[in-house]
């Protein structure tokens, strides 16, 4: 599991055009960002694909569970 919590949404990040003007487009809200799987690292532009154990497996549902819980 990989999360963030930031104060810019995904889209706004995509359209800074230099990380030096997030300060300008940061908000109050946190925008938390969940992410349940990664696929392993490789680049198909100029080398191979990951290996197949660490692909995202295709048309398979998938299932992950958690608890956020106030630590006391």
């Amino acid at each position: 599991m990989s999360f963030s919590a930031l104060h810019f949404t995904d889209k706004a990040v995509w359209e800074a055009t230099h990380d030096f003007n997030l300060d300008k487009i940061r908000e109050p809200q946190v925008y938390l960002n969940l992410d349940c799987i990664q696929q392993g690292l490789g680049n198909a532009t100029c080398g191979p694909f990951p290996l197949p154990e660490y692909m995202i497996p295709e048309n398979q549902p998938l299932n992950f569970a958690f608890r956020i819980q106030k630590i006391k």
